[in-house]
């Protein structure tokens, strides 16, 4: 805790007495982050006392457009409709958390999304790249009842055919049924 302390600012190397102690420089930030929340298992409660050192920063979870626009920047060449329709997925999982409806107990969080975005980048389809990044997070307990099935076919209504391909159709919000305004 010294380390993060204003008054003292330094690390002792060693717990004996007399050992070197490491000084941290002038202009020197820490930052941490936590993801705070039952979903987060393996996490453990913050000491209250290193809680303290901190400013705690609350960041809400993106929305479908700003969650769009962040994989837009960062994949600009990747398929257009593939980023809209990941960013729908991922809105459509965390508003059914919030609901009475029990199909899926967890979300599609932005850092699973950038990676799945970056699999489409590099040439997989939207399945391909949900198999591989979404899928594994949702549960196959229950076969056909279970929360990846059901994640595997809210997919599946994003998915086009080559036909289909041809258009360049605006996902529906697959909560409302509106066609999506990017």
């Amino acid at each position: 805790m010294t380390v993060l302390d204003y008054g003292q600012r330094y690390l002792r190397l060693d717990e004996a007495e007399g050992s070197p102690i490491v000084k941290v420089a002038p202009g020197v930030t820490f930052i941490a982050t936590a993801n705070i929340g039952n979903e987060y298992t393996a996490t453990r409660v913050m000491d209250r006392a290193l809680f303290d050192r901190f400013v705690t920063i609350e960041m809400n979870l993106l929305d479908k457009v700003a969650e769009y626009q962040l994989l837009k920047f960062k994949f600009a060449d990747a398929d257009e409709y593939a980023l809209q329709s990941l960013a729908e997925i991922a809105h459509t999982t965390r508003e059914l958390v919030k609901t009475d409806v029990n199909k899926i107990s967890t979300i599609v969080s932005t850092r699973v999304n950038v990676e799945a975005a970056g699999l489409v980048y590099d040439g997989f389809t939207l399945m391909e790249a949900a198999e591989i990044a979404i899928l594994p997070y949702f549960s196959n307990d229950g076969g056909l009842d279970s929360e990846r099935t059901f994640m595997k076919q809210l997919v599946q209504k994003f998915v086009k055919t080559t036909d289909e391909q041809l258009y360049t159709d605006v996902p529906a919000d697959s909560v409302t049924g509106q066609e999506i305004v990017w």
